[in-house]
């Protein structure tokens, strides 16, 4: 969240000219019924909903604190209790550490079962037209891009110095999490097993996406730019070289996130086919050949077969 403040006086905002430029703002953020280990803040959904509703000692960061206006949708309190119970419905598989086979596990509380998300303007923007227009543009994308019925609440803040939005998205019954998180879904397809550096790729081109979807259905039309506009500037041979460098890296990173995809799929074909055949344990022994270009295979003897006690001759 932005630094809060109170807007001094009214600001008329002017549209970018050549010299004016302004970033957007649009974050993401996955929120659990208790805080997990370590998270900054100690923030769960309960914590945030009442600061969003303004519930008196939930928003110290602000200095006069004022109603929130609901745009869309239930309070945010309600769609906290809804999140609660799309979790208090689902399971999780895991592997049983000694047997290796897939057990049913109940849904842990600390793990996200609601997706709350920030759209803030520029700080020199006042409550005049182009911030309703802003509003109900952003409300519209909202809507395609979640669903009517994931899309639990939109809501109103005038009371920081930069006018936002606060959003809830919850799963519908029977889906997972990964369903209203891009992120997710980029992990469950590249596999949680892969290796990091393709993790870490894939969530960031992931997130990446939803920040230029946004900005080319919403932001541009309002003079947002989708970059960091402070950021480093580079000669026009730096900027080439590191451009075709990027490309590069991209291009790697990209073939082997689909290899990690492609190997995912196959194990989970096999995975079915076994579970089809009844042998459940097998699923833990499934594994991909090695390609080994300067591996041999060395000749072994053979050992000569002895008969069986009840194969050979009796003395007589």
């Amino acid at each position: 969240m932005p630094v809060s403040g109170v807007v001094s006086g009214p600001c008329k905002p002017a549209m970018p000219g050549p010299d004016v430029a302004r970033g957007q703002f649009l974050r993401v953020e996955k929120f659990a019924i208790e805080a997990p280990r370590g998270k900054p803040g100690g923030n769960n959904l309960t914590k945030v909903a009442n600061e969003a509703v303004r519930t008196e000692g939930y928003c110290p960061h602000i200095e006069r604190p004022e109603p929130p206006t609901l745009l869309y949708g239930i309070s945010p309190l309600a769609a906290a209790e809804r999140a609660k119970t799309w979790a208090s419905t689902q399971i999780d598989y895991v592997r049983h550490p000694s047997s290796q086979r897939l057990v049913v596990r109940k849904f842990r509380v600390d793990k996200p079962c609601a997706l709350v998300g920030v759209i803030s303007a520029p700080p020199e923007w006042s409550p005049d037209d182009t911030w309703a227009l802003f509003c109900d543009q952003s409300l519209q994308w909202l809507k395609r891009k979640y669903c009517d019925d994931r899309l639990c609440s939109v809501m109103e803040h005038r009371d920081e110095r930069w006018l936002h939005l606060h959003f809830w998205v919850v799963p519908r019954p029977g889906e997972g999490f990964s369903s209203i998180h891009q992120g997710e879904k980029a992990l469950d397809d590249i596999g949680r097993n892969a290796a990091r550096i393709l993790r870490d790729a894939a969530y960031k081109k992931a997130m990446a996406q939803l920040l230029d979807e946004f900005n080319s259905e919403v932001g541009q039309h309002f003079g947002l730019q989708r970059e960091n506009v402070g950021g480093k500037r580079y000669s026009r041979e730096d900027w080439q070289r590191k451009q075709l460098l990027d490309k590069k890296r991209e291009v790697d990173i990209q073939r082997r996130i689909d290899d990690a995809v492609a190997a995912v799929k196959q194990q989970v074909r096999l995975e079915q086919i076994a579970i089809r055949k009844g042998t459940d344990s097998a699923i833990s022994t499934l594994c991909f050949p090695v390609h080994r270009p300067n591996a041999t295979i060395e000749p072994t003897t053979p050992v000569p077969i002895q008969p069986q006690m009840w194969l050979r001759p009796r003395n007589r």
